[in-house]
């Protein structure tokens, strides 16, 4: 055989390994190290334990004291950490206030209502007045003894 054909087969083996099984074996070798890479994190002490929960406050507040440490077993019932109780306070103090305020408010309310009543009495006896003064007015006058002025007047 010569040379030339020789270095033509060499060349053509050589193309097909680069062409063909180059590529495959790059991808391979790509594939363990993406299955194998840092997708997952190992250790060999890891652990999880159902009776380890996560807690939080039916509130929002800053913890103040916190009364546990970590890992520590609780039983139910028992104080795990306090708020800051001031901001609770203030949010009371101004229930309070408004409640007060509300209050006094109804009273004065009331107080006009019962106001209003008593006017409405006096007007009542106003116009009682003045309708036995009318009818005095018109019996005088027919009896010839009142005026028409003072008739006219208690009639307006």
């Amino acid at each position: 055989m010569s040379t030339s054909a020789r270095s033509g087969i060499v060349r053509k083996l050589r193309r097909g390994f680069l062409f063909g099984f180059a590529p495959l074996i790059a991808l391979s070798l790509a594939g363990y190290f993406y299955a194998r890479g840092g997708r997952h994190i190992e250790t060999e002490n890891a652990y999880v334990k159902s009776e380890i929960i996560t807690i939080s406050a039916n509130v929002d507040g800053q913890v103040t004291h916190v009364l546990v440490d970590d890992n520590q077993k609780v039983k139910a019932g028992q104080l795990l950490f306090q708020l800051d109780f001031r901001p609770f306070e203030i949010a009371l103090a101004a229930a309070d206030a408004q409640l007060k305020s509300a209050r006094l408010k109804i009273e004065a309310l009331r107080a006009q209502y019962r106001q209003g009543i008593e006017e409405i009495d006096v007007a009542k006896e106003r116009i009682r007045y003045q309708e036995l003064d009318h009818k005095r007015s018109q019996q005088l006058l027919e009896k010839g003894v009142g005026t028409h002025a003072r008739f006219d007047a208690s009639q307006h």
